[in-house]
Parts: C-alpha cells; sequence; structure tokens
C-alpha cells in the first residue's frame, strides 16, 4: 500500500534531488605524514568555513587534550590577549573563532575552528581563507608561552572553564544518562572515558601538562585541515606546507577498535529528584561495522529507532504512550548502538520489553516495503542538508577526520539507495543487549 507518509517523504527526496545538481565534491592533498587538507571549492556561500582537526588517542591526558583546543584559540605569540586576537578577526571582516572536543571510537578529537567571509565578497585582493590559514596555524605553531611552558593564569581560567562546560552537559539529565550508560558499558575500553576527563583530573592540570600535550599533538596527531569556500587552495597549501616541513612527525599508529560482543546483561539504576525518568539501553554488533557495513547500519537504525516513521516512534511512542522521545542511534567507530527514552519510572519494565519487542520485529523482517523505503528516503534527504551551510558541509568531512577513506555526501546517498530488505534483517539480527541504565525519578523532581 503506497500510503501518504511515504509520499510525502518521496517529494521531499525529489526536492533535494533536484538540488544533489549543486553537491559540492572534494579534493585531498597531503601535507606531511599523518596531515591533510580537504578542500571543498564550491561558490554556494557567502561565508567559508575551516576545520582544524587533531585526533589522538582517549588516554590518562585526557583532561590536558580536552583543555588545550580551547588554550590554543585563547591568544597566540603574534596577538598575545584576546583583545588583538578579537582585532584581527575583525579585520578579516569579523571573522568567527571556536573550539570544540569529541569523542570517535578510542579517539578523542580536538579541534578550532573559523568562520569568514567568502573570498569572492574580499574588498581587496586579499585571500581571506588564506589568511585564516595563517592565523590558525599561528595558534597551533606558536601559542602563547611563559618560561618554556603555558601561561598559568590562562590555563587556570580554562581549567575553570572546562570544569563549568563538563558540569554544564551533565546537569542536562538526557546527556548525563547517556554518558552513564557509556561509562558503564565500556568501563574498560577508552571510549568509556568522559571526553573532557574528570574533574579531578582537570583541576590537577598543570601548564606542563597542558603543554607536553601540545607538543605531542604537533608531533603525534592525525590531522585535518577542512576547507570550504569557493577560493583556490593553492596558497592554503603553501602555508601549511612551510608550516609542517619544520616538525618531526611520527604519527600514531590507529589501532583498530577491539569490538567486543554483548556478555551478560549489566543493569543499573541510579535515583536523582527529576520528573521524568531516564531509559537508556547500550547493544552491540556481534559482527562489528566493516565499512561496508556503513550505510545498512544507518538505514537499521533509522528505521528501528530514528524519525516519525520507525518502530520506536509509532510503537513504543505513539500506540503504547510509553515515553515522552524515544531514539537509537549506532555508532559505526565500535559498533555500538544506544537506545535512549524519557519516561515515567514505573513504566520502565514496559518500556524495556516494548522496545526489546520491536527490535526483534525488525530482526522477523516485520516492516513493510512503505516503512524501508521511508527510512531510506529520510535518511538521503538529512544527507543531503549537510549542503545547506558551510558549517555542516565542513562538519562532514571534519567527522571523517581519521578514517583513511573519506565518503563524499552523493556517494553516501548512493550508498543509502542500495540498502537492501535483507541487509537491514542481518544488520538487526547482530544486535545484542550490553547495558541497561535507568535514571529513576524521585518524589518531588524538577526535571
Amino acid at each position: 500500500m503506497y500510503t501518504a507518509k511515504c509520499y510525502f517523504y518521496e517529494r521531499v527526496s525529489l526536492l533535494r534531488q533536484a538540488s544533489a545538481v549543486y553537491m559540492a565534491d572534494f579534493k585531498i592533498v597531503e601535507i606531511a605524514p599523518g596531515v591533510r587538507i580537504v578542500s571543498v571549492k564550491t561558490g554556494m556561500f557567502k561565508t567559508g568555513r575551516i576545520i582544524m582537526s587533531m585526533a589522538m588517542p582517549i588516554e590518562k591526558n585526557t583532561a590536558a587534550q580536552a583543555l588545550l583546543p580551547f588554550y590554543l584559540r585563547r591568544a597566540c605569540k603574534q596577538y598575545p590577549d584576546f583583545t588583538e586576537l578579537n582585532g584581527r578577526l575583525n579585520e578579516l571582516y569579523g571573522t568567527k573563532l571556536s573550539a570544540g572536543v569529541s569523542k570517535f571510537g578510542e579517539l578523542q578529537q580536538m579541534s578550532i575552528n573559523m568562520s569568514f567571509i567568502d573570498d569572492r565578497f574580499s574588498l581587496t585582493d586579499e585571500s581571506i581563507s588564506a589568511e585564516c590559514i595563517k592565523l590558525i596555524t599561528g595558534l597551533l605553531f606558536e601559542p602563547l608561552t611563559a618560561n618554556g611552558s603555558f601561561v598559568e593564569k590562562n590555563i587556570e581560567q580554562e581549567k575553570r572553564l572546562l570544569i563549568e562546560r563538563r558540569r554544564s552537559e551533565l546537569d542536562d539529565k538526557i546527556v548525563y544518562a547517556r554518558t552513564r550508560c557509556e561509562e558503564i558499558m565500556c568501563a574498560n575500553e577508552p571510549y568509556g572515558r568522559n571526553v573532557y576527563g574528570t574533574e579531578e583530573e582537570i583541576s590537577a592540570l598543570t601548564t606542563d601538562d597542558v603543554y607536553n600535550a601540545w607538543q605531542s599533538v604537533l608531533r603525534e596527531s592525525i590531522i585535518q585541515f577542512t576547507v570550504v569556500s569557493s577560493a583556490d587552495t593553492g596558497e592554503i597549501e603553501a602555508v601549511l606546507k612551510e608550516k609542517f616541513s619544520g616538525v618531526q612527525r611520527s604519527v600514531i599508529e590507529k589501532r583498530a577498535v577491539e569490538i567486543k560482543k554483548a556478555d551478560k546483561v549489566k543493569y543499573v539504576n541510579e535515583s536523582q529528584p527529576v520528573k521524568q525518568g531516564k531509559l537508556v539501553m547500550g547493544l552491540r554488533a556481534a559482527n562489528g561495522a566493516p565499512e561496508e557495513n556503513r550505510f545498512k547500519n544507518l538505514i537499521m537504525t533509522d528505521l528501528f529507532g530514528g524519525g516519525p516513521h520507525s518502530k520506536l516512534f509509532m510503537n513504543v511512542r505513539e500506540k503504547m504512550s510509553l515515553c515522552y522521545y524515544c531514539r537509537a542511534r549506532f555508532l559505526r567507530s565500535n559498533a555500538i548502538m544506544f537506545i535512549e527514552s524519557g519516561i515515567e519510572t514505573q513504566n520502565e519494565e514496559k518500556a524495556r520489553q516494548a522496545i526489546i519487542d520491536q527490535l526483534n520485529n525488525v530482526k522477523n523482517g516485520d516492516f513493510t516495503e512503505d516503512e524501508l523505503n521511508a527510512s531510506k528516503m529520510s535518511v538521503s534527504d538529512s544527507l543531503q542538508t549537510y549542503n545547506d551551510t558551510p558549517e555542516v558541509l565542513a562538519a562532514w568531512y571534519s567527522m571523517q577526520a581519521a578514517d583513511e577513506k573519506l565518503v563524499s555526501l552523493s556517494d553516501a546517498c548512493e550508498g543509502v539507495r542500495k540498502v537492501t530488505r535483507q541487509d537491514v534483517i542481518d544488520m538487526s539480527r547482530s544486535i545484542e543487549l550490553d547495558t541497561v541504565y535507568m535514571l529513576s525519578g524521585t518524589e518531588g523532581g524538577e526535571a
């Protein structure tokens, strides 16, 4: 039966495909061992984007690595305080500078990001993108130092801000529950560590700790400069080659992530004064997540727990009214799925069973061609939205910074279209429950 919902997704998909001809392709230039430029030359936008990504293993110095990009983005030798640095950003037509940290599998990815006016709109012959690369490499290669280390006052300020950032995330009970499930499920794996490290580790950081982390990152990290702009990258390539020519690079060897099988289900229940309970279930893919399964797992996850067409939304949320939200996400880096839901605490057992029942339905092939097509159309449409702004387009390639082979958006959409019904069944059958975390609400809860 051809449903109205399927028609809606098809119409949206056709509209997206009509604009897909504007999808920009990418070019890769190797600068030095473990360092590359991924450039997307496009005239679609009035602004450009540069993301400098630096990936290192998640280890005991996680806190130092987490603090590093925030320290680097605040000053450098040429611009030793924020006022002078901000002045230079204003000269570059109000360029925006930011930093971040995230984790992918067993790697911690630090980033410094710049958004700038596209070169076409410069009032002079100056290449804004090239000037931004010069500035961002200045932050990386010539950070602000004192007495052979980093500046203590700045480090102490960033420590306080990093602790506040960590606390603010954990004050969000959805994030808190997700993080606790990760910690419990991956207790003996690098992925189980908080991306910022512990609060005690952050507080104990010294200037030398962060300085040494910077030197390690400069020599050993996997570095990718993602550039989205209409400009030719020749000048950018020349700047980066000159900068890295003086660095003795000994790049970390990216380890294959050990894919573990689900064992005896771990169950942890904690209570806090919240009105809405948070149920997070962690599952492992027994067959791992080789690259050829990338889009199969994507469609399987979406059909099971993606948008409003998914099994979890249509049944557990809408028909059974057991949760306020219920969604699934698959981490291809370590073959793990997390199912997150907000529920009434007294409905925990019913919700858990209903979620498992829906997964079993997918495993048994209990879904229609309309449902499969709706998922494929929805995922394809979501992928194509990465072309909507330079920020998200750069993010698509930045997320693949540690991958040997990059996948373009057009190739990703093609991969999605090729997924079959049997692919979804096979992928779902490899998923087994490993961990259940329940954040129960107590009487008088406020959130």
